[in-house]
């Protein structure tokens, strides 16, 4: 038997786990016949998805068709859990499984119950990106959307590592943006499974598993959709219009039948893109991605020329991808800059580029350009750059909730926000965080 606070589970409890984080049934000593679901993540040190979960779950409090949050906090080891409503049912993969697809009337309405949750999340500033017919519970008549680690705040922003379902997601988040209207995009694939049990672009029947995630992206980015037959003609316009690569033409409305009604897609609006064979994929996915403009690929690709020390080519893809205005490859060129040159003594052009990215939401240019700003004395300037620096420390990096504790204990002697920025460090395993604490006796 393990615990976590009062809630204890065993091994035997496991229902499943994803990418991030394992999920197990988990009881209260006051109800023990009352089932929860316990998440735990995976990683100790991933506190970045841990806490953006929690703040997502509770902007959603109390919307029908979402989960309820119960709890929260860390285990004995230090592995960050949740204790979540349990919601009785099958995901929407093993519903088609056991029962075929979807007809018409039941896609219909499975869709218009996805659009009543998706207008009240939408209204609480959420934006839901992790469609996938394992991520939906269907207990007829109900329909729920489970597991929002991946969610976003509509003001929020995508880093390089995007951790949401690559089969469903809508092309706008490989060039790091994102709306309400990325939601229908996924929709609009769901709506293909129910009525075929098919995923897009037939990924299925043409990719193996050990290429599928680099072709996924390719294919949302520059694949034109082709619908299976079994798809009636008269959802296919809804369809069409709400898999538009660009999301300023999908058309936004929370009701299936008026959207039916109104909807004017067709496979004309993609022949501009192309077909799997002509897209090419028997060239490296990285390297074609990049150099049709993809700022995400770019910097995978600048990433791997680094690490074979090729920075002349890492520079020219960081500054493509820089100047498509996408941040974390205008904080890689100044990493890569930053190579030749000494902490606490950065240049101009490197500071400049770090305050770029920092301004347009990278937090590991925050923290690097706090610990600059830290280390060179520049306390008016760290003074500003601190809000960027808050949000590095509470949603990413280690190194940026230790700076914190040094700037609040040394500059503004708040030990008890020192204590809490090196206690979160500690608890990711950061042998130097430990010591602050000891040192200081926090």
């Amino acid at each position: 038997m393990e615990y976590f606070k009062q809630w204890f589970y065993s091994s035997d409890d496991f229902v499943g786990e994803g990418g991030l984080a394992s999920v197990y049934l988990c009881y209260h000593p006051e109800k023990k016949h009352q089932k929860y679901a316990l998440k735990k993540i995976t990683d100790k040190t991933d506190i970045d998805i841990f806490d953006a979960e929690v703040e997502l779950m509770q902007a959603i409090k109390g919307i029908k068709g979402t989960p309820a949050l119960i709890d929260k906090g860390f285990d004995s080891e230090g592995y960050p859990c949740l204790v979540i409503e349990y919601i009785e049912g099958v995901t929407l993969e093993k519903y088609i499984k056991r029962h075929g697809v979807l007809s018409l009337e039941e896609t219909v309405y499975f869709t218009n119950e996805i659009l009543k949750i998706l207008e009240q999340v939408h209204v609480a500033g959420v934006v839901y990106l992790d469609f996938s017919p394992t991520n939906i519970i269907i207990n007829w008549p109900q329909v729920t959307l489970i597991d929002w680690g991946v969610s976003k705040k509509i003001d929020g922003e995508i880093s390089e590592n995007f951790y949401g379902n690559k089969r469903y997601s809508p092309p706008e988040v490989y060039y790091g943006t994102f709306s309400t209207a990325s939601d229908f995009y996924s929709v609009a694939w769901l709506m293909v499974y129910c009525l075929s049990g098919r995923r897009p672009y037939q990924f299925d029947k043409y990719y193996e598993p050990s290429n599928e995630y680099e072709y996924n992206c390719l294919s949302h980015c520059f694949e034109a959709p082709s619908l299976p037959d079994s798809v009636p003609q008269i959802v296919r316009p809804l369809i069409y219009q709400w898999l538009n690569k660009d999301p300023e033409k999908r058309s936004i409305s929370y009701d299936i039948y008026s959207a039916i009604d109104s909807a004017t897609g067709s496979p004309s609006d993609f022949d501009e893109f192309k077909n799997r064979k002509q897209i090419g994929f028997e060239h490296d996915p990285y390297v074609y991605g990049a150099i049709n403009g993809m700022p995400c690929y770019q910097i995978r690709h600048a990433h791997w020329l680094m690490k074979n020390d090729n920075l002349e080519d890492a520079r020219y893809w960081a500054e493509s991808a820089d100047d498509l205005g996408y941040a974390p490859g205008t904080r890689m060129l100044a990493e890569i800059l930053m190579a030749n040159e000494n902490r606490g003594e950065l240049s101009d052009k490197v500071i400049s580029l770090l305050e770029k990215a920092t301004a347009n939401g990278d937090l590991r240019a925050a923290y690097l350009l706090a610990n600059e700003y830290y280390l060179s004395k520049k306390r008016a300037d760290f003074d500003r750059i601190l809000p960027s620096l808050l949000r590095a420390a509470h949603y990413r990096d280690k190194g940026a909730l230790l700076l914190a504790a040094q700037y609040y204990l040394k500059n503004k002697k708040d030990t008890k926000k020192a204590k809490y920025y090196a206690e979160k460090a500690a608890k990711m395993g950061f042998s130097r965080a430990r010591d602050f604490i000891k040192k200081y006796k926090l």
